[in-house]
């Protein structure tokens, strides 16, 4: 299976105005004294991943996680940095009097496979 990894990150003042990020959610079955089954969250762009017991759970817990992520990146200071190194682009948008950094993500094709022996 093969899909684009789409996104965006705008910044306002050194702050976040919007984001939006390519995730991919699968459902795992485990043991029955484990629950049964575990849905996981995957966001490549980010290298971030988060889990829940639903679909719905696992979502929500990765947009927390996105958010928290990328805000955390802006009070350290290394958000330029961390963004430029995971291959991700900015370039600059004027919206009336204002400038607006857009940052653009690699363009990737993710590649499922099975592997085994």
């Amino acid at each position: 299976m093969r899909s684009g990894v789409q996104g965006q990150v705008v910044l306002h003042k050194g702050r976040i105005v919007s984001w939006k990020v390519s995730i991919q959610i699968v459902k795992l079955e485990t043991s029955p004294e484990n629950g049964g089954r575990v849905y996981t969250a995957d966001c490549p762009l980010l290298h971030i991943a988060s889990h829940g017991k639903t679909e719905l759970e696992a979502r929500k817990s990765m947009q927390d996680m996105i958010k928290v992520y990328l805000d955390e990146l802006l009070d350290m200071d290394t958000f330029e940095d961390v963004m430029t190194e995971y291959g991700w682009k900015k370039s600059e948008a004027r919206k009336a009097a204002d400038v607006q950094e857009v940052w653009h993500p690699p363009q990737m094709t993710l590649a499922y496979a099975m592997a085994g022996a």
